[in-house]
């Protein structure tokens, strides 16, 4: 019988954990392990664990600093299941999720990781906002995400989200996460780098639009903030490096071109942050393209790993 543990990386989120864990614990196919990764100087998932460890199967993992990749990477060497399922603590996996993921990788023997949507706050969107290009990445580097907008059946993508993906023990080896990744705490695009490590070794993920969980992002009970200039920056270095390590150059140039004349609101190109001078004005605006555009040199530079591109 296929056997599966979950990670759980927290940090700051007390109340949101114990909501994370009361979901596990309610789940029609219970886990067989639950990894709880936490910085020392929390104290509060340790007393959460020893409360509910009754429940079900909890390992706890304290490291020294708020890494949410040393975290994982933490979390994936005490895996012993088949498969790895992640979600973080600010999310509630519907009673279905493990189920599902089981499904999935024991009826296709050549499917590597599976991944599903997110609810913002636990709302669904309207039909009229739903989409069907879901986590891709074109031959020019662009990226889509939408995971918690998609819709249709279940389908083949390059990037799952880290808020709800699995993948197979054995493709995640001991240290899948990129500790070159910045970040302040959470580094962003980790879930798009591991993803491509398994596009790149000839992996298949798949999105099933019906695989949820509840998201309620950006809550938090502790202190612990990005400024919008360091998450910018951070957030653009850490996707140019992982198109181009994993995908190749001529993906990595064209990432970068969009990148500086697009962009996303998070890490604006030139478009965005014209879009966002009502909200930013001219200063700040052109403070965070400016940390956007050096992230992505940055992360350029980061990096010589060039394999051939898809």
């Amino acid at each position: 019988m296929t056997s599966i543990s979950v990670i759980v990386p927290s940090a700051g989120r007390g109340a949101l954990l114990e909501q994370c864990l009361s979901s596990l614990a309610s789940q029609e196919h219970p886990p067989d392990e639950i990894i709880v990764v936490h910085p020392e100087d929390d104290a509060g998932p340790a007393e959460i664990v020893a409360r509910l460890a009754h429940q079900h199967r909890i390992a706890r993992i304290a490291i020294p600093d708020r890494s949410q990749v040393r975290a994982l990477n933490a979390g994936v060497a005490r895996a012993t299941g088949d498969i790895v399922a992640m979600t973080d603590d600010d999310a509630a996996p519907r009673p279905w999720w493990i189920a599902s993921i089981v499904r999935h990788l024991e009826d296709d023997p050549e499917l590597v990781g599976i991944g599903g949507r997110d609810l913002i706050d636990g709302t669904d969107v309207p039909a009229a906002e739903r989409q069907r290009a879901v986590g891709r990445i074109s031959r020019t580097g662009r990226r889509i995400g939408n995971h918690h907008l998609g819709c249709g059946p279940p389908r083949d993508v390059h990037v799952l989200k880290g808020v709800n993906m699995a993948f197979r023990r054995d493709w995640l080896g001991d240290e899948p996460f990129d500790l070159g990744l910045l970040g302040d705490g959470a580094e962003s695009h980790n879930d798009l780098d591991v993803s491509l490590q398994m596009i790149r070794r000839g992996g298949r993920l798949r999105y099933d639009p019906d695989l949820l969980v509840d998201h309620y992002a950006g809550h938090s009970d502790g202190a612990h903030r990005r400024t919008t200039e360091l998450a910018a920056y951070a957030s653009a270095h850490n996707e140019v490096r992982a198109v181009r390590r994993n995908l190749g150059r001529q993906a990595a140039i064209g990432n970068v071109l969009w990148g500086f004349g697009v962009g996303v609101p998070l890490a604006p190109g030139l478009y965005h942050a014209v879009r966002s001078l009502p909200t930013h004005g001219l200063a700040d605006a052109a403070s965070i393209l400016a940390a956007a555009t050096r992230g992505r040199i940055s992360g350029w530079r980061s990096t010589t790993t060039t394999p051939r591109a898809r």
